[in-house]
């Protein structure tokens, strides 16, 4: 019984780590589209001078 509860406790170490890999996996990938939106998104605007002062 000892070593099934063992086994229990470390299948469930390891599903939680595997999850949080998941979720921290998911989040990589949401910056890194945020990050390539913006840096288009600026290397736009710094290439249109007139842009700038027409959204003052």
């Amino acid at each position: 019984m000892l070593l099934t509860i063992n086994g229990l406790n470390a299948e469930t170490v390891q599903r939680s780590a595997a999850t949080k890999e998941a979720e921290l996996q998911v989040l990589r990938n949401q910056i890194d589209v945020h990050f390539l939106y913006n840096t288009l998104e600026n290397l736009m605007i710094s290439r249109m001078p007139g842009l700038l002062s027409a959204m003052k």
